[in-house]
């Protein structure tokens, strides 16, 4: 039997919003190992740099509590190092590797950035977390920063 915060999160996976994003090769889902999820966002060619970057999310109590992505290197199954992180506009500020070592992406959806930051949360903010967002929130503004004439690769 799958605690409630799974069950939720196993239904999201089979949401018209995360199952168009899989049909659009944006994102895969690579595994789950609860209440750890590894999903695959697509990036555009660029020389030297990945053709997708893994985030480990961390779904500990989803959807209540916002989920935390953390760049990951499924190789290694360690955290992305600093160096291999997606450059170029936003998403200089979204991996930023000055905060939190890293450990989490400086998102409005994001459960550590959200600590702190409440002015984010402005009203009618769509990418702030509320507990009736689901996981394709989060992916579709990595992808959507991803496949950005922003970015530049590693």
């Amino acid at each position: 039997m799958l605690a409630p915060d799974e069950r939720t999160f196993r239904e999201h996976l089979e949401s018209a919003p995360f199952r168009a994003g899989v049909e659009d090769g944006r994102w895969a889902l690579v595994r789950v190992a609860w209440p750890h999820a590894w999903i695959a966002t697509r990036a555009p060619h660029r020389a030297g740099a990945p053709d997708a970057y893994v985030l480990r999310f961390d779904l500990s109590n989803y959807p209540a509590q916002a989920p935390t992505g953390m760049p990951w290197d499924l190789a290694g199954n360690c955290r992305l190092d600093l160096a291999g992180r997606p450059k170029g506009g936003r998403l200089d500020k979204a991996f930023r590797t000055d905060w939190m070592n890293g450990d989490a992406l400086y998102l409005p959806c994001d459960r550590l950035a959200q600590a702190g930051h409440e002015v984010w949360n402005l009203p009618g903010s769509p990418w702030w977390w509320d507990d009736t967002k689901e996981i394709s929130l989060y992916l579709r503004l990595v992808s959507e920063m991803l496949l950005s004439d922003e970015y530049v690769g590693v």
